[in-house]
């Protein structure tokens, strides 16, 4: 179960900074992307119509 204090939408800004630049890409973990919990940060990815989020599924 994730962090009842993420939000969701952190998950495509999250993204955005790892794609800054290939440092910013390999030094933030993967796994910040799941922050509210992998089930869910998957259902709100497939819920958004948003280029970035077809890239992060």
């Amino acid at each position: 179960m994730g962090n009842a204090s993420w939000q969701i939408e952190d998950t495509t800004l999250i993204w955005q900074a790892k794609c800054l630049n290939m440092d910013s890409f390999f030094m933030i973990d993967v796994q910040l992307l799941c922050g509210a919990g992998l089930e869910a940060t998957q259902l709100y990815l497939l819920e958004i119509d948003d280029e970035e989020a077809i890239a992060e599924r």
